[in-house]
């Protein structure tokens, strides 16, 4: 983008009482994020928007989820990739000898049948080949079993950081939110290099930072496995720690309904959402207080409270922003007929009605002086001002 058109930009949000903007790298950016050009225009229009007596938010990352330093930190320093524990399903025939392969390291195996009584496998063999792990099994159980094998691996998914720019390479995985120091490594290369060059402004001209898309663990559709589950390297570890029992002998207990499931399930999901919530969101919270700026955002799919397996608990999340924030894409609102098809929303319009109050009530316990929502995100070009205003309005 040239300087006088980033000029022209900022004339024309102020002349239409616009007055605060975020700058947001996105598809098509010519050169590369964080490079010594991304600075310069950055500076650029920072001092321009102060000309006009505006004010500007950051954004921390390239396009989105966050985390990545648009994919530059998971290629030079691979220990940040995110990790999940990955839940594959075989049908194995009694006395068959099932011949299995698995992408990742192979934690643990359980067999069941038709009764659904879970025996914990030991007697398999494992090889491995490259990023894969090769399992023989006879099944001596007399019975056809259903065989569970849980898998800790690397993700890799593509998101929108890995491609859309001349200088893109279609980079796979995400960070590890679970990691509190992947995280801090990314707010070393993000936050760290913003306050180097724009402390000066930090608090009056730049109020705060956008956070987008964040999540704690990545499914990748394109493999097998029924169920993904949040993982980091020290997670088995850390719980036994905090809830004073080893996970592994109940694994089976978090994809079937067998045995203490309840508990279990409970005690998993609250410990990955409070490690989870700490290790990312809290860590740039309090790195932006000490800078006097505030934290922004929105989550993964925090719009419908049943995400929560991969987003996390939007409570644990929005009470370390000082400004919490929601993503309210498209153009369907609570007011909608529930029987018409709703592009991007796959549930009932109605729910979405939960998520925007849950990010108005966190603010409320919380004392934040504001909300934000990043809407009008998705919308198809026929859209028209009546529609945008009834979005408006029901917000």
């Amino acid at each position: 983008m040239k300087e006088e058109e980033i000029t022209w930009q900022l004339k024309q949000f102020k002349e239409h009482d616009i007055p605060q903007v975020f700058i947001a790298p996105y598809y098509g950016l010519e050169f590369p994020y964080l490079s010594e050009t991304f600075w310069k225009k950055y500076e650029f229009t920072i001092k321009e928007a102060k000309k006009l007596g505006m004010k500007i938010w950051l954004y921390d990352e390239y396009c989105w989820p966050s985390g990545n330093v648009g994919g530059f930190m998971l290629r030079d320093e691979p220990w940040t990739r995110g990790k999940t524990l990955a839940v594959s399903l075989f049908t194995v025939p009694s006395d068959d000898e099932g011949n299995l392969s698995v992408e990742g390291n192979v934690l643990a195996l359980r067999a069941y049948g038709k009764d659904m009584v879970v025996t914990d496998v030991k007697d398999y063999k494992v090889s491995l080949k490259g990023d894969y792990s090769n399992i023989t099994w006879k099944n001596t159980t007399g019975k056809d079993c259903t065989l569970l094998v849980f898998a800790t691996r690397v993700t890799k998914p593509k998101h929108a950081f890995s491609y859309g720019s001349p200088w893109t390479w279609d980079v796979e995985g995400y960070v590890d939110t679970l990691n509190p120091k992947a995280v801090r490594r990314f707010i070393q290369l993000v936050h760290e290099e913003y306050a180097k060059r724009f402390n000066q402004y930090f608090g009056t001209m730049i109020p705060g930072i956008f956070t987008d898309e964040v999540h704690m663990v990545s499914p990748d559709h394109k493999n097998p496995e029924k169920w993904y589950l949040p993982f980091t390297d020290s997670f088995l570890e850390s719980f036994e720690k905090e809830m004073g029992y080893s996970l592994i002998p109940k694994l089976h207990e978090l994809v079937l309904q067998v045995g203490d499931y309840i508990k279990t399930r409970y005690d998993f999901w609250s410990y990955a959402h409070k490690v989870y919530s700490k290790s990312y969101y809290k860590q740039i919270h309090d790195w932006c207080a000490d800078h006097n700026i505030g934290l922004t955002g929105h989550p993964l799919a925090e719009e419908f409270l049943n995400t929560f397996w991969t987003g996390g608990d939007i409570w644990h999340q929005v009470k370390y922003m000082q400004f919490p924030g929601q993503d309210r894409l498209g153009l369907s609102t609570g007011y909608d007929d529930p029987g018409k098809d709703h592009p991007w929303l796959r549930c009932d319009p109605r729910a979405i009605a939960i998520g925007t109050k849950a990010i108005c009530s966190a603010a409320k316990f919380t004392c934040a002086k504001r909300v934000l929502s990043e809407t009008f995100g998705l919308i198809p070009w026929h859209c028209t001002l009546e529609d945008k205003k009834r979005v408006i309005d029901w917000l």
